[in-house]
């Protein structure tokens, strides 16, 4: 079993881990030849997630994956440690991690070439324990081409969606809002309008864009008006969908698909660095579980 890569773009990597450590504290890296996986299986909390590097050679200058497992290399990390030992990159260092072992102990060894302040050359190793997940382990953990074609029929609404910061800085200005039992309610319809919202006994606050664009490959040939401006609802654990909206990605585009009462899964496609580029070189595909509750209809 072999795993070794040098990175072209440990920055971005970089952020998307710490992505992902904002919604679990462990995951997994699914590494295959075509694609890694950085996958946050369900079972685990209210969340599912997946981060896929969809182009391999925009990340790597050199990346080698080898077992008797299709080539596949499944490592189990604590994402937060990944992240610390990351954490010292610059655009400029030469970042590379490859599977080792340490007194029988399987580790992801990274290293770091790096200068300091005088120019000087720096290297810094980083070894990070992991468990490697057998094969049988895996085939209960879904790709996120599973999980889509499994949840598919339930999705009702496909729309893009604000930008991430902005609507922290709402979310979190409601959580301060008594008595809502940290429910936030995230509402779309197929007209373009996206609400977040929460309640309490007393007080309701709501906040609305407009001008969203709606997934044109949806089947809306005999939908009529008032059902197109009929908004679907899902209730979300606020402190979760806080935490997803803590993204650290730079140049993103984020969609929502809603599937009413049941889960809402957002999908933040991440562009290639660089002015106007709108080529994507990355996704993550976060879906949080409904909270168990009655809903206004």
């Amino acid at each position: 079993m072999k795993l070794k890569a040098i990175f072209r773009d440990p920055v971005t990597f970089l952020r998307i881990m710490q992505s992902m450590a904002k919604l679990s504290n462990r995951c997994i890296l699914r590494c295959s030849p075509e694609e890694i996986h950085v996958v946050i299986p369900r079972g685990t909390g209210p969340v599912e997630a997946f981060a896929v590097l969809d182009n391999i050679n925009f990340f790597f200058r050199e990346y080698k994956v080898e077992s008797n497992y299709n080539n596949q290399v499944n490592i189990e990390i604590v994402s937060e440690h990944l992240c610390q030992a990351l954490k010292q990159i610059t655009p400029a260092s030469q970042v590379t991690f490859k599977l080792a072992k340490q007194n029988n102990q399987p580790i992801l060894n990274v290293e770091i070439i790096t200068r300091s302040k005088s120019g000087q050359e720096l290297t810094v190793l980083h070894d990070v324990l992991i468990a490697i997940k057998k094969p049988r382990d895996m085939e209960i953990i879904r790709t996120p081409e599973k999980a889509v074609g499994e949840q598919g029929r339930y999705y009702k609404v496909i729309t893009s969606f604000p930008d991430l910061a902005e609507v922290r800085v709402v979310a979190e200005r409601m959580r301060s809002v008594e008595s809502t039992h940290d429910r936030i309610m995230i509402l779309a319809n197929l007209v373009g309008e996206v609400k977040i919202a929460v309640q309490s006994d007393t007080t309701k606050v709501e906040t609305h864009w407009t001008g969203m664009q709606t997934n044109a490959g949806q089947d809306n040939t005999d939908v009529t008006l008032a059902q197109r401006q009929k908004f679907r609802q899902v209730n979300l654990d606020a402190r979760s969908f806080v935490r997803l909206l803590g993204c650290t990605l730079i140049d993103y585009v984020p969609e929502l698909w809603i599937a009413p009462k049941r889960f809402a899964t957002f999908v933040i496609h991440v562009r290639k660095p660089g002015p106007a580029n709108e080529s994507y070189i990355a996704h993550l595909q976060v879906t949080l579980n409904a909270m168990q509750e009655a809903y206004d209809e």
